[in-house]
């Protein structure tokens, strides 16, 4: 057959993205991302009721709480994760509008998806940076996000390439009113989709906004007579005076809050505030100096335990202070708080080993008993200051017993800070 004769075989427009396969990648890598911010979502609502057992799911750690919890994680009163999102809601909008439509009437969707997401890296950039430099945790879920959205970027950068030069503003974005009265023409099912599309994105992010705001307000709403009573307690309650001096502290002395707690490794309530506390603190650097008093509920080394209601309190309470002469008492404090499964003081010699202890002396230091380790001092320090159970917490010299969930940690925190100390954190000798 001579060339002339061959059929010609006219081809199809080519969509934006240079195929229909690149086309699709965009819609489902929003899916994917909105699947994530959704996650994200749950668990910052979460950590507002007090659950922090989501953050696990992001490798454990409590990088991902504390950085969702800290200040950086919120813009306008909402989580920064639900304003996640709304831009995957309307990215996935806009790429699905450029991936059905015809080359040059998908031109600007494309335009529109490239300049929504370099606003977001932008975004990302300074999250990281706050992730990173200020709250000093890192968050697994929240980089992938990030790189979620530079993957967007560059397929949505592909696309823009190769509808360059091609017609379409933002005007071109909404559907034509005249062209939707004459069903009857060509025009009138492209502009229908733009109409589905343009309900569908400005829909579903307002919902999304609106939802999430009055679920927020709703959480909280019950617990906000709780929260005032606390405030009012630390604006009126006189500061105790607490001698601190050669117990192990974290944080700068010249911190405006001093944090003491006391506490026991084998309550639960106690594990639970530590929790809570280190997710709090996490956007708090610099502003807090945590001490740390063992006050054990064993009556084998706690005379004024009314009962033992920890068995084995007591040999983790001196575990802590033979650490601390080696100065690894926060690498051991965290080794057994941050034990996924049961505390136990059988697992004495495993947190020592987590804990990068030298073992002859942790041993030895064991062999000399309570007395040398001076755990009856900190013992007779808590019930100088009418510490009776765990955990306590003094904000500044004033008393908190229990775990507070980290929102209501979080503002009495910033309400110290508003607040000049009325009096300076004495230190002495346990």
């Amino acid at each position: 057959m001579s060339r002339t004769d061959s059929a010609v075989v006219p081809r199809g427009p080519r969509v934006p993205g240079g195929a229909p396969g690149w086309a699709l990648v965009t819609p489902l890598l929003c899916l994917a991302g909105l699947l994530l911010s959704t996650f994200l979502t749950v668990m910052h609502f979460g950590l507002l009721n007090g659950d922090v057992s989501l953050g696990e799911v992001c490798g454990g750690g409590g990088g991902c709480n504390g950085v969702i919890f800290s200040r950086y994680g919120r813009l306008l009163g909402l989580p920064v994760s639900v304003w996640g999102m709304w831009y995957y809601v309307l990215a996935a909008t806009l790429s699905t509008g450029a991936a059905l439509l015809r080359r040059e009437d998908g031109a600007a969707f494309v335009r529109a998806t490239l300049w929504l997401t370099v606003a977001a890296l932008a975004f990302d950039a300074w999250l990281a940076w706050a992730m990173l430099a200020r709250v000093g945790r890192f968050c697994p879920l929240c980089a992938a996000t990030y790189g979620l959205n530079v993957a967007i970027f560059i397929f949505t950068l592909r696309a823009a390439r190769e509808a360059r030069g091609l017609p379409g503003g933002p005007r071109s974005l909404l559907p034509s009113l005249a062209s939707l009265r004459r069903p009857a023409e060509p025009a009138y099912y492209r502009e229908a989709l733009k109409l589905h599309l343009a309900t569908l994105g400005a829909g579903v992010s307002a919902l999304v906004l609106v939802l999430s705001l009055a679920f927020s307000q709703m959480l909280l709403a019950a617990q906000r007579k709780e929260l005032e009573g606390l405030l009012e307690f630390l604006r009126t309650e006189p500061p105790a005076a607490i001698a601190t001096a050669g117990l192990p502290a974290r944080g700068s002395e010249s911190a405006p809050i001093s944090v003491v707690v006391f506490s026991d490794f084998l309550c639960e309530q106690c594990k639970r505030a530590n929790e809570y506390f280190d997710v709090v603190a996490a956007g708090r650097r610099g502003a807090l100096r945590v001490t740390y008093v063992n006050y054990p509920a064993e009556q084998t080394c706690n005379p004024h335990a009314d009962k033992t209601l920890h068995p084995g309190a007591c040999t983790l309470a001196r575990g802590a202070r033979c650490a601390a002469r080696q100065g690894k008492f926060w690498e051991f404090h965290d080794a057994v708080f941050g034990d996924p499964g049961r505390v136990g003081p059988e697992k004495l010699a495993a947190y020592a080993t987590r804990a990068g202890l030298d073992r002859a002396a942790f041993d030895a230091c064991m062999a000399e008993g309570d007395s040398a380790s001076g755990l009856p001092a900190e013992i007779a320090l808590a019930r100088s200051v009418g510490v009776n159970v765990t955990p306590t917490f003094f904000l500044n010299g004033r008393r908190i017993v229990g775990a507070l969930k980290p929102w209501m940690l979080d503002t009495a925190l910033e309400a110290l800070l508003q607040t000049p100390r009325a009096e300076p954190h004495r230190a002495g000798a346990p």
